[in-house]
């Protein structure tokens, strides 16, 4: 009997071990937690700056406009105190007659022009008119501003140049009267106040 030979099968151990991705994941999520916070904290600090940079736009706008309506204020009061005292001989403001200019201007930016001078526009000058609180613009004497300011030479033709100074709350000025802080507006007019004007019965007055 012929001898019986046998071969082991042969087997096979594939057993898989599952790779752990926990720690790769740690690693990954660090950097970008912190990439994300760097990001939120930058974020942060533009929204701020923008924030803050508007604050102060707005800001700057609203004492620019404050003393807009001051200036306003001063412009039409002393046309007012003009026509009074040409057109009705001073009935109303005729106190202040001895404030307008005496040098008859061929121009606004004449020589002997008393506006550009800022010496002129100091607390208590001759030339110099505050308007009352009464005729200011109501937000301005409610905003606490400083009083408006207003100035009337007299011009060939029968004109008068007008010339107004509004300012801001916080206002300050060095010695020369140069402005420092707070806004300051100017406005200036040229009227005509003995030009007849049509009246409502259909004649001039």
């Amino acid at each position: 009997m012929a001898p019986m030979c046998f071969f082991p099968t042969g087997t096979s151990d594939r057993s898989h071990t599952p790779t752990s991705t926990r720690d790769s994941t740690r690693g990954v999520a660090l950097p970008v937690a912190l990439i994300l916070l760097v990001v939120l904290s930058l974020g942060a600090v533009l929204a701020s700056r923008r924030a803050a940079v508007l604050e102060e736009v707005t800001h700057g706008t609203r004492t620019t406009q404050v003393a807009h309506l001051a200036a306003q204020s001063g412009l039409r009061f002393c046309e007012a105190v003009v026509v009074d005292i040409v057109d009705s001989d001073g009935a109303t403001h005729g106190a202040l007659a001895p404030k307008l200019g005496q040098v008859v201007l061929d121009e606004v930016d004449h020589g002997q022009a008393l506006w550009p001078v800022l010496v002129n526009w100091r607390a208590n000058a001759t030339h110099r008119i505050d308007v009352p609180v009464a005729d200011q613009d109501a937000s301005a004497a409610l905003g606490r501003v400083p009083a408006p300011q207003c100035m009337a030479e007299p011009m060939t033709q029968g004109r008068f140049l007008i010339t107004a100074r509004g300012l801001s709350a916080n206002t300050s000025f060095d010695d020369d009267g140069q402005l420092l802080s707070g806004s300051e507006v100017w406005l200036q007019s040229v009227i005509a106040p003995n030009v007849p004007i049509p009246s409502a019965s259909g004649g001039f007055e």
